[in-house]
């Protein structure tokens, strides 16, 4: 693409949203760069759209429309002024009504809802709405503070109160492509609708099957809507090269999709495997796929059990599983007890039952 641009000025901005997907990106274009041609061959931003955003838009321009005297910063929940009444969020709860606690205000939400911002609080399992989003948001950004949530809003009212801001953008970034486009929200396709229909180029690569961000408004919405479109151009995959058969099939059953496969089963006893097991034994399980792993001669090193979630990985390792013989487990049982659980009081016992079994006439009063 950048190629295609020649002599034009504009630069061309690739993004994603993790550092490790940039890292990789820069990596790969210093590789095909010197094929390049043209003297602003070096045009190109790699970067995540969250930082894209931030360095264009919300640090030198935003300011303006907090109605704040100084550059916008990210708040990290320490801040002494959100404890000011003017600036906390009142969650409505059938119980009764609380205020997000200030070093949780990275929980709240926004979304668009019939042409209004809606604000929602994630916590204990639950997502429930602000009362007086607007308002509090307001009082922050006249300090100056913002959140990754709220630095999205402040950027699109921006492009959408400042329109020289909005072409000079427009102009400089020509085309704007984002990797993992399933991740984005509305108020990033927002901010991306705005350049476009300033004259910015945009270019989604992304897939809703993989839409992992729900709960933050991320569903793959944005994706559909688009492919919806009949002025977006699309170009669907069709061919997965990542999976095998056996999973690709559960793949299509569970997206309603038909993809043919191009990679091969390296043994015949690879594939996809439901097997029920009792949660409380999760030991079994695990001894189960060791077995298995042994049986298609499969090294434990180069295969891994994995889990949605923390809660599962930690009964895991705080199980009885193989964790050593004789003392060495005793001793091993003991730091996980310690480590895993914080169980000090359990961890001492074993610690002390071992160091007894280790001794030939320990004294009575060594406990």
């Amino acid at each position: 693409i950048r190629a295609d641009l020649a002599d034009e000025r504009g630069y061309v901005a690739l993004l994603s949203f993790s550092n490790t997907a940039v890292n990789t990106f820069k990596g790969e274009f210093r590789d095909k760069q010197q094929g390049l041609k043209g003297k602003f061959q070096d045009r190109v931003v790699i970067e995540t759209l969250d930082s894209f955003i931030t360095t264009n838009i919300l640090r030198p321009h935003a300011y303006r429309v907090m109605e704040c005297s100084t550059t916008p910063f990210l708040l990290t929940g320490n801040e002494n002024f959100l404890n000011n009444d003017k600036c906390k969020f009142w969650v409505e709860s059938p119980i009764r009504n609380f205020t997000v606690p200030i070093n949780l205000i990275g929980s709240i939400s926004i979304e668009i809802e019939e042409g209004d911002y809606r604000f929602y609080y994630q916590g204990n399992g639950k997502r429930s709405p602000i009362n007086n989003g607007v308002k509090a948001i307001d009082a922050i950004a006249k300090v100056g503070g913002y959140t990754h949530e709220f630095g999205k809003l402040w950027a699109s009212q921006t492009l959408t109160q400042q329109p020289g801001v909005l072409r000079s953008l427009s102009k400089r970034y020509p085309h704007i492509i984002v990797d993992e486009a399933q991740d984005l929200d509305c108020l990033h396709w927002l901010i991306l609708k705005t350049l476009s229909d300033a004259g910015s180029t945009i270019t989604l690569i992304g897939d809703p099957n993989q839409a992992i961000y729900e709960f933050a408004g991320a569903n793959g919405d944005v994706i559909k809507q688009f492919d919806a479109d009949d002025n977006n151009y699309c170009l669907p995959l069709t061919k997965n090269y990542r999976s095998i058969e056996d999973i690709l099939t559960i793949a299509n059953k569970l997206s309603e999709r038909n993809d043919d496969h191009e990679k091969g089963k390296v043994h015949q006893q690879h594939g996809v495997y439901y097997i029920p097991y009792d949660p409380k034994k999760l030991p079994d399980l695990a001894a189960s796929f060791t077995k298995h792993l042994e049986a298609i001669n499969l090294k434990n090193s180069e295969s891994a059990i994995l889990f949605r979630g923390n809660a599962g990985i930690e009964n895991l390792k705080s199980s009885k599983g193989k964790v050593g013989v004789g003392k060495s487990k005793i001793f091993a049982m003991a730091a996980i007890k310690r480590d895993v659980n914080q169980d000090y009081h359990k961890s001492f016992q074993l610690c002390l039952g071992a160091i007894v079994g280790l001794l030939a006439s320990p004294p009575d009063d060594l406990a």
